[in-house]
């Protein structure tokens, strides 16, 4: 007698979800690393807009730093600019960009803070790595740290002027 077996046994079921949890547990952390930096490399280009858009202000004259002696602090809420935007993570608690000037030229730092902890400390632009995204559960930034040997801090405001604070460190 002959019997028409369709079907799988439980061996072969076993067998083949034994190779899908050994291939999710290969997968997973790759797949999550490539999401983690895809979230870190936008988030600098998103601050590139922001830095971006404060060079193109500074030209067109909307926006003037030219004091030797200062840090400016520029808030992104008042930066005019088409590359900018949130965070990958969340939104932005505080972001600035920071400008000082020096011999006729500009130096372009970024600082910001997400409320998802995510945040970059007081950071030349051009040397900006995904690396420098730290994730700190304080969600605050410190916006009184001059550059180099400048002595004055001067942070924009919502009426469109500077207001100077007090340093309390140079990085």
């Amino acid at each position: 007698m002959k019997r028409n077996r369709k079907g799988f046994t439980l061996i072969e079921l076993l067998a083949v979800i034994i190779i899908l949890v050994v291939l999710l547990v290969i997968a997973v952390p790759s797949v999550t690393r490539y999401i983690e930096n895809s979230r870190k490399s936008s988030y600098l280009r998103v601050a590139e807009g922001y830095v971006d858009g404060v060079k193109a202000m500074i030209t067109s004259r909307k926006l003037s730093v030219r004091r030797k002696d200062t840090t400016y602090y520029i808030p992104i809420e008042f930066i005019e600019t088409e590359k900018g935007g949130d965070s990958p993570y969340g939104n932005w608690v505080e972001a600035y960009v920071v400008v000082v000037y020096a011999n006729s030229e500009y130096d372009y730092y970024w600082t910001s803070v997400d409320d998802t902890g995510h945040k970059i400390e007081l950071k030349n632009i051009e040397e900006l790595t995904v690396d420098d995204i730290i994730n700190d559960s304080s969600r605050s930034l410190n916006n009184s740290l001059g550059i180099g040997d400048r002595d004055k801090i001067f942070v924009l405001e919502a009426d469109g002027n500077f207001s100077e604070k007090a340093p309390i460190g140079n990085i």
